[in-house]
This record gives structure tokens, C-alpha cells and sequence, in this order.
């Protein structure tokens, strides 16, 4: 997983909602970790958390 958001924040540029489409590229269709329904949640809940990775961290660590 540390290699995962590793590749993604030295590759990705754009900002934050660039790195959404780069989030979702990776975790949803690439390696099936999240479904785009639990995807969608996580960002809309990060929307309302103060520390906004805070809702995709809480998930992934669940996923194990």
C-alpha cells in the first residue's frame, strides 16, 4: 500500500482533485481495492472530514 500512494504523490500533478482521478485510476480500476459506489462515498465524506485523506486511510486500512 506505501508503494501504491508512494508512485501516485511523486507522479501525479495538478493538485488535490487531480489526484482524485489518479485515486481513483489506481484503487478502483486498477487493483480492485475499493468498488466506485465506496470510492464515491470516501471522497464525498472527505469533503466533510477536517483531514480529508482521513475517510480513504480509514477504508484502505480496513480492506487490510
Amino acid at each position: 500500500m506505501f508503494g501504491v500512494f508512494l508512485r501516485v504523490g511523486l507522479t501525479a500533478f495538478g493538485g488535490p482533485v487531480a489526484h482524485l482521478a489518479y485515486f481513483h485510476a489506481e484503487l478502483v480500476v486498477r487493483r480492485r481495492w475499493l468498488r466506485e459506489t465506496e470510492y464515491a462515498e470516501l471522497v464525498a465524506l472527505c469533503q466533510l472530514r477536517r483531514r480529508a485523506a482521513g475517510g480513504l486511510g480509514d477504508r484502505l486500512r480496513q480492506a487490510g
